[in-house]
């Protein structure tokens, strides 16, 4: 298995030689890759067609080097692994909403990822050691990293999702949602650049709902050490076919257009809040 690590390496991270902004940004759901030795094996269909992937949200976030912070992502699928759960499998929600657990066993869909039987329990636990340990592990490292550099920290996590949802609302979701559980992961400071840029964009946004931020929004935050979390969502069809899943680059030059101004907006932020 640890080889086939080294071949499909758990994450890549990108920016950390040339660091400007006191910024990680994360995207533990953009992976699409599945280990040989997987077992039990999940169906063909879902490996060819992952659709619960956070599509290409590590290409729209790729300008993050040159402009420099710090971008870590996924090559693992969340159907291997879901990065973003908690540990010991407790939900993040408990509105009534179907939810993906750390080893998801049916899409957002409700299908089943597996032929037969589910992943055993030593199965879970080795998929744990094996990446989801790792991926938590780098991010952690890597804003204790930044903050010892800069005396604050940002993660900012980026992620994606199909405009509708129905096993999570009947009603469509917006343009982009702003989660840190009703701005507890972060400071007012940090909360008010991004509304105003939201405010400012001309996209539909909503404030922490119906998202309030993942695992790693949740529990990467330490306040009193100026290490602090925001999500941003992002309703995939900004930027891609969500039928056919083709990347629709005009499109998506507008949003990523947007996602740089944000960024810069938070750094700068957050240079700020350091000078004072």
């Amino acid at each position: 298995m640890l080889s086939d690590i080294k071949k499909i390496s758990v994450y890549s991270v990108k920016g950390k030689d040339s660091i400007k902004y006191p910024i990680l940004v994360s995207s533990p759901h953009s992976g699409r890759e599945f280990p040989k030795d997987l077992s039990p094996v999940v169906k063909q269909k879902f490996k060819n067609l992952p659709e619960d992937t956070d599509w290409y949200v590590d290409d729209l976030y790729d300008f993050s080097q040159e402009m420099g912070f710090v971008h870590v992502y996924s090559n693992i699928s969340r159907y291997v692994i879901d990065l973003n759960r908690d540990v010991n499998g407790l939900g993040l929600y408990s509105d009534g909403r179907q939810e993906t657990g750390l080893v998801p066993l049916r899409s957002f869909s409700g299908e089943n990822l597996y032929e037969s039987e589910p992943p055993s329990s030593q199965e879970i636990k080795k998929r744990i050691e094996e990446y989801y340990l790792p991926y938590h592990n780098m991010v952690k490292n890597t804003l204790f990293e930044i903050k010892n550099q800069f005396g604050v920290a940002l993660l900012f996590e980026a992620h994606s999702i199909k405009r509708n949802v129905k096993t999570i609302r009947e009603q469509s979701f917006p343009d982009f949602i702003l989660g840190n559980q009703g701005g507890k992961t972060c400071p007012k400071a940090i909360t008010g650049v991004l509304e105003e840029q939201l405010r400012a964009s001309g996209y539909e946004w909503s404030d922490n709902d119906p998202f309030r931020g993942g695992f790693l929004t949740r529990t990467m935050a330490e306040l009193d050490s100026h290490i602090y979390t925001v999500q941003l969502e992002m309703s995939q069809d900004l930027y891609m076919n969500e039928v056919d899943y083709n990347y629709l680059p005009e499109k998506a030059e507008q949003v990523q257009k947007f996602l740089k101004s944000i960024l810069q907006a938070l750094g700068n932020e957050l240079l700020k809040m350091v000078r004072k």
